[in-house]
């Protein structure tokens, strides 16, 4: 089979690693784009000269992805799995048993120290360009001249969606964006998370606005490309993950952790000084709908408390 000659497929960049459950809604949603075709993702594993393939296919008018997954060895393709599944969860711990690869779980989610400098690095710049421009905005859209004068109505839009002290999506929007995730998770019943912070500083008060912008910054910074951070009710902090369940958000969680306590969020604002608190709630786990997911996690919010 000549796949190069297939111009309806999307072929994203080769990895070291299965899938993550992340990795695989990405997937799914760009196989939604592809309108019949599909997509294929492929990783070959540090050490080794075997090369896994797994492309993904939705037919038109249906809502279940179809997985298969190859094992090549030069221009021979063989079959290693194939199933219909909309179970993100599922697929990625096969996809990772079947090529012995273990990717979003434990390993991949513990940042090393080189990554968390690089973090810290960045997200100080960032901070700092942040307060210098006034905290406009920190969520930069690129280059909008092309839209003449329609830029500083969009630029108006942006600093209305976009909290000014922490520089992550307000309230309101992450609201909406709840409400979407939930109710795709009970139409095509695919996980959802929902981790909250709430940081304090010195005397359990919230925190002053540099350091509030610089968490804001490396939790963005951290994210997966289809997880959205914003502000969660009054002050704290909250990543919503599609296509993830609790048991996975947990280790985001906890890369979360590494990378804010890894230094100062400013002068003074240390692990000695910091009191962080988290929770994680999930659909369907933790409720029915997106009331009982908020009601999880304020309830889990009120019992799990750490020291940073």
């Amino acid at each position: 089979m000549n796949r190069d000659s297939d111009t309806n497929i999307i072929r994203l960049p080769r990895t070291t690693y299965a899938p993550s459950v992340n990795d695989l809604g990405y997937v799914v949603q760009k196989t939604r784009e592809t309108k019949g075709g599909s997509v294929e993702s492929a990783w070959a594993p540090p050490g080794s000269k075997q090369l896994y393939l797994l492309s993904v296919s939705l037919v038109v008018g249906t809502t279940m992805p179809f997985w298969k997954l190859y094992e090549q060895n030069g221009n021979k393709l063989t079959v290693l799995w194939s199933a219909e599944s909309a179970e993100l969860i599922k697929v990625a711990e096969t996809l990772a048993k079947l090529s012995g690869t273990v990717q979003g779980a434990a390993k991949a989610e513990v940042p090393s120290k080189e990554f968390v400098a690089e973090v810290i690095a960045e997200s100080q710049k960032a901070a700092a360009q942040a307060l210098e421009d006034s905290r406009d905005s920190i969520a930069v859209m690129g280059d909008l001249d092309f839209l003449g004068s329609s830029a500083d109505n969009v630029h108006v839009l942006e600093s209305q969606l976009v909290e000014p002290v922490s520089g992550v999506f307000s309230y309101s929007v992450l609201r909406k964006f709840l409400d979407y995730e939930c109710g795709r998770s009970q139409t095509f019943g695919v996980p959802m998370s929902l981790i909250v912070f709430r940081i304090l500083g010195p005397e359990r008060k919230p925190l002053p606005s540099s350091a509030a912008t610089t968490a804001g910054i490396r939790l963005t910074m951290i994210k997966n490309r289809l997880d959205i951070v914003g502000v969660f009710e009054d002050f704290d902090l909250a990543i919503l993950l599609p296509n993830t369940t609790p048991a996975a958000a947990s280790f985001v969680a906890h890369k979360a952790m590494d990378i804010l306590t890894a230094s100062p969020l400013a002068p003074g604002l240390n692990k000695s000084t910091l009191t962080i608190a988290f929770s994680i709630g999930g659909l369907p786990d933790d409720g029915d709908d997106l009331s009982g997911l908020i009601s999880s996690v304020r309830r889990a919010r009120a019992t799990v408390g750490v020291r940073a």
